[in-house]
């Protein structure tokens, strides 16, 4: 009887690891049809030096901005404590415009990369946005936080052309800068995500584990900011950003999630296999629509039926 047992259980779970192997297949057939698309076009000339001018005359603006408001501001400043009696409404508002006057130089520094890199992307010239990206990861003290937004977008073009080792080193470069830092969340996460898509198709299945970890970490920490309650101009500049990226978080979390379970399956963790599923599925049904969203969820459904015990 005892024996009869043993032989029943052991046939069930023969039978349960054919079917975790059967979707596991499923999920390698369908990712190997679903590689990454390698934009092999020529960067576009045109943009390219478009983004050039853009990017030297907003600049300048910053510069002159900031000398003007030094220039003014100190003349008449010292116009009015040299008065008698000394003009300290002069002095107050010449100080509040030297303020305002780096604040908007500041603008127009920011705005020439960012502005830059948006416009150039958007129209194919990657090698300007590239370029750009690489000034403001090098020069981040004009653009502070910034650089953490430069290495994204790098990583994300470097991707999009198929120069999978370069976007890598670029990601890990900023990752020991920024990872610490949780205001960085927002760009973190999806540098990772996208990090972890190139560890992918490298083959290169540990540090696609990692890098999904790191994602996951980011985008977690993103949600509880738009989903938080804390008070200070911190937490609600997070708030604000986040809210309208909540949807293409989850889209985000879900497929980190899904590529974590499928290595956990392959090493034989069912365990963490089980909970990546779960996380994987209640994310992808929270998030809009998108072309893996189903397949996710049912993969998912499937192998967490399969899992039930382990």
């Amino acid at each position: 009887m005892a024996k009869n047992m043993k032989a029943m259980k052991g046939k069930k779970s023969q039978r349960a690891m054919r079917g975790m192997g059967a979707v596991q297949g499923r999920a390698v057939k369908r990712a190997k049809g679903q590689q990454l698309p390698v934009n092999e076009n020529p960067s576009n000339e045109k943009w390219d030096k478009l983004g050039y001018a853009m990017f030297g005359s907003l600049l300048v603006i910053g510069v002159l901005t900031a000398a003007f408001a030094v220039y003014y501001s100190s003349n008449r400043f010292l116009e009015a404590l040299s008065a008698s009696p000394i003009d300290w409404l002069t002095c107050v508002f010449m100080t509040l415009l030297l303020a305002g006057g780096f604040f908007a130089a500041r603008a127009f520094v920011s705005l020439a990369f960012f502005g830059t890199v948006m416009l150039c992307s958007k129209f194919g010239a990657w090698k300007t946005t590239e370029a750009i990206c690489g000034l403001a990861i090098k020069y981040r003290f004009l653009v502070p936080n910034g650089g953490s937004w430069a290495s994204m977008a790098l990583v994300q073009s470097l991707i999009s052309r198929g120069l999978f080792t370069e976007s890598i080193e670029i990601a890990e470069k900023e990752w020991e800068r920024s990872g610490a830092n949780e205001k960085q969340a927002l760009n973190l996460g999806p540098m990772c995500a996208a990090a972890g898509m190139a560890q992918q198709v490298e083959g290169n299945r540990k540090q696609t584990a990692v890098w999904n970890e790191r994602a996951i970490e980011s985008l977690t920490k993103m949600l509880e900011n738009a989903e938080s309650d804390k008070k200070g101009i911190f937490a609600w500049a997070a708030r604000s950003q986040a809210g309208s990226w909540v949807g293409q978080v989850k889209m985000q979390l879900a497929a980190a999630h899904f590529s974590n379970a499928n290595v956990h399956m392959e090493t034989m963790d069912y365990r963490r296999a089980k909970a990546s599923y779960k996380s994987a599925c209640d994310y992808a049904v929270q998030s809009p629509e998108f072309p893996q969203k189903e397949d996710i969820i049912m993969m998912s459904k499937e192998q967490l039926q399969r899992l039930k015990h382990a």
